[in-house]
């Protein structure tokens, strides 16, 4: 009797040891606001000296002031938050990350097949294309590789997207374009090119 008291009071304690451990987290910010954050903070001012961090050398020619690291991280979180939002036909999300041309290819395709397909993307791999620079705007062309799971399978993809921004202070950066050309064709889950 007296072992089991002790394994009722030991188990006991762990329990609130975990909870006291659980409890002193920080809730962990949503996706949807670290891919935000994460995409609005993206600039082609270069980063302050200092920072600490290691720049990745892009294998492209690129403008001065574009930080090519920080921009494909960013992109890897606009390709994922998409791919998710368009399996799920959220429209609004879509709208703050897309072109208003995009937008409108992506209304026209759900208008003719608004039902979802899940899609979990698995893996993402992006690399510059070409970044362009003129007088009122930036284009950045990125391959991404990715691996997602659709419809209960693994499915490798390989697709060409087209981002612009303005170069005006407020400029975002918003998908204009996309070629799934660059590898398998495109799957239903995928957005409209």
């Amino acid at each position: 009797m007296s072992t089991s008291l002790l394994i009722l009071a030991f188990t006991l304690v762990c329990g609130i040891l975990v909870l006291r451990v659980v409890s002193r987290k920080t809730p962990p910010t949503s996706v949807k606001k670290q891919s935000a954050d994460l995409w609005n903070r993206l600039g082609s001012t270069p980063p302050p000296a200092g920072r600490g961090e290691a720049q990745a050398e892009p294998a492209i020619a690129v403008p001065d002031g574009f930080d090519a690291k920080d921009f494909l991280d960013g992109a890897r979180l606009a390709y994922s938050r998409l791919l998710t939002a368009w399996a799920a036909r959220d429209v609004e999300d879509m709208a703050s990350l897309v072109t208003p041309g995009m937008l409108e290819k992506i209304k026209e395709r759900i208008s003719n097949d608004g039902q979802t397909h899940p899609v979990e993307v698995m893996v993402v791999h992006a690399t510059l294309v070409e970044v362009t620079r003129s007088e009122n705007e930036e284009r950045v062309t990125v391959r991404f590789e990715a691996l997602l799971h659709e419809e209960n399978r693994p499915v490798d993809t390989c697709e060409i997207w087209q981002f612009v921004r303005s170069l005006h202070p407020e400029g975002m950066w918003l998908l204009d374009a996309r070629d799934t050309g660059g590898g398998s064709p495109a799957q239903k889950g995928t957005l409209p090119t």
